[in-house]
């Protein structure tokens, strides 16, 4: 069992940003934010947000940390 400390750090050593790219999302700098299509629903602009350990896309409004992406995007679960 992972305690919350445990999962923090690792959190904290992930690239979100990578992790976002090799999911094939393309992520165009703009001001201090990564900007790129989301692909959790029909996209057209760029709506998704990376910005840090976190990201937000402001069409469908899904968003959080590296662990809810993988969870969205490989359809993961993870125990509490």
């Amino acid at each position: 069992m992972n305690t919350r400390s445990e999962l923090d750090d690792l959190k904290s050593r992930i690239d979100l940003a990578a992790v976002v790219r090799h999911s094939g999302v393309d992520l165009k700098a703009v001001g201090k934010n990564l900007l790129g299509l989301c692909p959790f629903h029909e996209d057209q602009t760029p709506s998704l947000s990376v910005n840090g350990p976190l990201w937000n896309c402001f069409g469908c409004s899904a968003g959080g940390d590296v662990l809810r992406w993988l969870q969205l995007k490989e359809k993961l679960e993870f125990s509490k």
